[in-house]
């Protein structure tokens, strides 16, 4: 039996379809790429390192020799912590992924720990390659801040005679660098960075809910061609917004001895665990922002919900994380959340549908750490459609949901 052999004009068209295959990854639409090397802080510097379970780092360079693209300056201790339990129970929460995050202090004020300057950690991470200047970019991290583990952090430092108070603090920020770290250098040597301006910062004091993980983004357009980024608060404590679970107004004053000994002081104190860090391309800028700043309206193109449903699908979040951090870095501004629907049904039903539509918005945002004081939500039903009810696009087009400025 003979090989078959397909016709000419068969062939001429396999040719034509394997040259178009081995082109067609140059003219598919790129993802975007995190930047950011070890962005879940999960490789280490070398296979023979370690990280000692559930623990603080008690010297700066406990950090440095173990973290890979990440540092520090030495007289400040990050945290690196690996989440093990299985020889018992550990005091930090689990990652958001993998096996291991940082954990960093942004506020803890000269007056209660006893040095010269506010004391504020700082880590130093690596991008894969340089931004590129005028090009805008979307940066998120997620954060976890627990008061039991703020206090324990405090005490293995300063002994159980320490009477800590945790806060949540805003300012977090990320501070865009051409050259490394000297990572030799002490923070002293190296003050500036509390007058660096952050390419990104947040406003809204930062409470994980529940001590769960919570995703803070925001958008940035980079200056040069930075390689290198700083996250902690570039603010001192005095410009730095607090919040706590205690009523700190009412703390009694210092005693003498208490101010002679450090050891016996009562301390305020932001730790915050981080993960999953990213830095992407946004070469279409952030719409959201962009609607906003222009028209003082944003009319969500993909917040969904199944029909007849006010529950928001996964597929929302992105969207709605945008707006979340807009809002947080404009605290001044407040808004309404507005929904419609198109005129299928009667004028309550859809009243009704569009209302909890907009309360669903409403109640993420809140979730996302934006004061519920800042936000109303309303249902207008199909009283204010922007399109013909006639055909099906239209009436895609009046089943919305908007943020407006007040």
């Amino acid at each position: 039996m003979q090989p078959f052999t397909p016709p000419k004009s068969s062939t001429a068209m396999m040719y034509r379809i394997a040259f178009l295959l081995l082109w067609l990854p140059v003219f598919a639409p790129a993802q975007n790429k995190n930047l950011v090397l070890n962005p879940g802080f999960e490789e280490l510097k070398g296979p023979h390192q370690s990280v000692t379970p559930c623990r603080f780092m008690k010297y700066g360079k406990d950090f440095n020799n173990v973290a890979k693209n990440w540092t520090s300056v030495s007289d400040r201790t990050p945290d690196l912590i690996h989440y093990d339990t299985t020889a018992g129970p550990c005091i930090y929460p689990p990652p958001h992924s993998g096996n291991r995050y940082v954990g960093l202090i942004t506020f803890l004020p000269r007056q209660d720990c006893g040095y010269t300057d506010d004391y504020h950690e700082f880590i130093e991470g690596k991008l894969a390659q340089p931004l590129v200047p005028g090009m805008r970019y979307k940066v998120s991290f997620w954060i976890n801040q627990s008061d039991s583990v703020s206090k324990a952090h405090l005490r293995s430092v300063y002994g159980d005679k320490v009477v800590v108070y945790p806060v949540a603090a805003n300012n977090i920020g990320i501070a865009l660098q051409s050259a490394p770290l000297n990572v030799s250098a002490g923070f002293s040597e190296q003050k500036e960075w509390i007058n660096m301006e952050p390419a990104f910062e947040t406003k809204t004091v930062l409470r994980a809910n529940n001590e769960q993980w919570r995703q803070v983004q925001g958008w940035f357009t980079a200056t040069e061609a930075s390689k290198y980024f700083i996250i902690g608060n570039f603010r001192n404590d005095v410009q730095t917004s607090i919040e706590s679970r205690y009523d700190l107004s009412k703390l009694p004053p210092l005693s003498a001895e208490a101010k002679k000994n450090v050891f016996q002081r009562m301390m305020r104190i932001a730790y915050y665990c981080i993960d999953d860090v990213s830095i992407v391309e946004d070469p279409n800028g952030s719409a959201v922002q962009e609607a906003m700043e222009r028209e003082g309206k944003y009319t969500f193109q993909g917040v969904l919900f199944a029909t007849g449903s006010h529950q928001l699908a996964e597929a929302s979040l992105e969207e709605l994380g945008a707006l979340a951090a807009w809002l947080t870095e404009h605290p001044e501004k407040q808004a309404e959340i507005a929904g419609h629907t198109d005129n299928v049904g009667s004028d309550e039903s859809n009243r009704l549908l569009s209302e909890r539509r907009a309360r669903s918005v409403f109640e993420y945002l809140i979730q996302q750490g934006i004061d519920a004081e800042r936000l109303s939500y309303k249902g207008y039903g199909k009283t204010r459609p922007v399109a013909t009810n006639a055909s099906e696009e239209g009436r895609r087009q009046n089943r919305r949901v908007e943020c407006v400025l007040k």
